[in-house]
Order: structure tokens, then sequence, then C-alpha cells
């Protein structure tokens, strides 16, 4: 089953609703999971908020899951199928074109939600199946450029929670 969607990280106690702005009143912001430039650039992925999220396939994911799971998933990127996998604790996350599959380091089991009931207000965490890290943006620094990495454990903060948007 495959599954087109936007990994936004919720860097607030509430989902949201409208996503025409990235800020909330409080200040904290939303941004999104971006393939950096395309590939080739380092961090492979990071925050942004620019507003490119409507048009920008390198913040657009695909989502598959594994089969005999509707929890194990693979992520690619929707504009040049890279997968997303891990490259261990306080690492950046990598992506790669061709990566295999069925290496556990691209398999990452979804927390919060099958890949049946993903509807536009599902928070989820992505927890790595080789190394048992989640998918963490650095620090929770929410500027544009901040680098996501893996984290050896998944502590409930907001920076390791994401919202999908099917597209």
């Amino acid at each position: 089953m495959r599954v087109t969607l936007h990994l936004l990280l919720l860097l607030l106690l509430f989902l949201i609703l409208s996503f025409a702005s990235s800020e909330s009143s409080s200040g904290n912001k939303n941004v999104f999971f971006d393939f950096n430039g395309a590939g080739g650039r380092n961090p492979p992925v990071h925050a942004i908020s620019d507003g490119s999220y409507k048009w920008n396939s390198n913040q657009i994911w695909e989502i598959f899951s594994v089969p005999g799971s509707n929890t194990r998933i693979i992520i690619k990127n929707a504009g040049n199928s890279f997968v997303l996998f891990s490259a261990g604790h306080e690492q950046t996350v990598k992506c790669k074109r061709n990566r295999d599959v069925s290496d556990l380091a691209a398999q990452w089991d979804l927390e919060g939600a099958t890949v049946e009931n993903v509807t536009d207000s599902t928070q989820v965490r992505f927890c790595n199946a080789k190394d048992g890290t989640y998918l963490d943006l650095s620090g929770g620094n929410t500027t544009n450029g901040t680098a996501f990495l893996t984290w050896k454990d998944g502590h409930g903060g907001t920076n390791q929670a994401f919202k999908l948007w099917k597209h």
C-alpha cells in the first residue's frame, strides 16, 4: 500500500488544523521535513518553513507499508524516490537512491497510527526498525536548515512528533 504524505513536525501540543500559518499565538513554529536540495547536500534532510510545501516535491514523501505489516514502513521522497534511513544514534538521517529497502535501517515503525488509518489529523512518531532510534529535529530547533537526526529514545517530545497530510 502506498500513501503520499507531507511530514509536518508538530512543535505544538495540539494538532494544527490550519497550515497557512507556520506560527501559533504562543510562538511555537511548525516546520516541514525537506529533502535538502533534492539530494547531495548536508544535512540530507532538514527543517524548512518557507511555505513551499504546497508545490515543492522535496517536502512530499511517500510511505509504503512493508509486506505483512500495517505499521512498518519505508519512507521515500516523492520527487526522486530516495529512501530515508538511519545511520545510528545522534547521526543525521540519510537518503539514498536505490537503497535496499529490506535493510532494517531503511524501515521505520509508525507509532500512533497504522498505514490504513492515517488521516489529516494523525500525529505519529517514527522508530527505526534496525537501531530503535527515533526521527528527531535536532535540539527542537525550528530554524530553517536544522538537521533531522535519529535519537536513541522516544522521549515523547514535540521534536519527535509528526503530522501526516494525505496528498
